[in-house]
């Protein structure tokens, strides 16, 4: 995956027109290139991907037990946000991506759940103290 390739491919995430088969191309690509996060191009990445996500999980898909292409959607883009690195580039979304995570939680089917679980997890190890007001309710 190209970072010139970033911008286009998150359009094609959250491009009303597009089908749930093309999404899941798309991230699949996006998951199996995931290692162009631990380089200089991270910031990039996530100001890139992070809103297509964000807009994949909150309208354009919807938590379901059914094992179709939408869950499978689903299970790749928290996939992708659990593969992140959980440093101080990933601090400014740390609490959009803590409510990704939380607000599906009890919806989501037994594969996804594992992968919330494990995204609040890894955010509340690296960012304890910025964590500790959303971790009440929950």
């Amino acid at each position: 995956m190209r970072p010139s390739d970033f911008e286009t491919n998150a359009g094609r995430l959250m491009d009303k027109s597009a089908t749930t088969s093309e999404r899941l191309e798309v991230a699949t690509a996006v998951k199996d290139g995931i290692e162009i996060v631990h380089s200089n191009e991270y910031g990039n990445f996530l100001k890139s991907y992070f809103p297509a996500f964000k807009d994949v999980l909150t309208n354009l898909t919807s938590p379901t037990l059914e094992d179709d292409d939408e869950n499978t959607l689903r299970f790749v883009v928290f996939e992708i946000l659990n593969r992140l690195p959980f440093n101080d580039i990933l601090r400014s979304f740390e609490t959009e991506l803590l409510d990704l995570a939380l607000t599906p939680l009890r919806e989501e089917n037994e594969k996804n759940a594992l992968l919330c679980l494990r995204i609040i997890f890894d955010l509340h190890r690296n960012f304890r103290p910025s964590m500790n007001k959303k971790a009440l309710p929950f």
